[in-house]
């Protein structure tokens, strides 16, 4: 599946996908790599198979450069609801997509604001998929605790996650 989605990657317009501002290169860490943040809440809308495959395709186009070169990413779950969550499906072709085409290059998975639910998502993933990809990760509680690996203030974080770690009391001062 993934290289029909690359074989169509220059062919598509994928603006629409862009301006959802689910996925950006935000900075770098402390050691030079670069930082992926994905922000879930954004993702919302992608409901249909076809919505599915264009993030899908978008994430290639942005992601391709980082093949070979070392990268951290950061998954925000910040402000995500029932109402506005992500489909899981879509959430687990992305982690796919990740462990299949970039896992060579994928240090550090962070995972930011993870709601009860999505951990427990883990917990029972976790058995059925690639091990090294998922012994990278590390689950952060707010900016404040992500900047022990990193410097937030450098990096270029959504509203969206500034605004939720402000409203669960983080101590982050941007």
């Amino acid at each position: 599946k993934f290289q029909a989605l690359l074989d169509d990657m220059e062919e598509e317009d994928l603006e629409a996908e862009e301006a959802m501002a689910f996925l950006s290169v935000a900075g770098e860490d402390h050691t030079g790599r670069a930082v992926i943040l994905i922000t879930a809440k954004n993702l919302k809308n992608a409901r249909t198979e076809a919505d599915q495959d264009r993030i899908l395709l978008y994430f290639m186009k942005v992601m391709e450069p980082f093949r070979c070169r070392p990268f951290v990413l950061v998954y925000a779950q910040s402000a995500v609801t029932e109402e506005n969550a992500p489909d899981m499906t879509l959430v687990q072709n992305i982690f796919d997509l990740f462990t299949a085409r970039y896992k060579e290059n994928m240090q550090q998975l962070y995972i930011l604001h993870a709601s009860l639910m999505f951990r427990m998502y883990i917990w029972i993933a976790l058995p059925f998929v690639s091990t090294p990809f998922w012994s990278n990760y590390v689950c952060v509680e707010d900016l404040l605790k992500l900047n022990d690996y990193m410097d937030v203030k450098s990096l270029l974080l959504s509203d969206v996650v500034t605004e939720h770690d402000r409203s669960v009391g983080g101590r982050f001062a941007m």
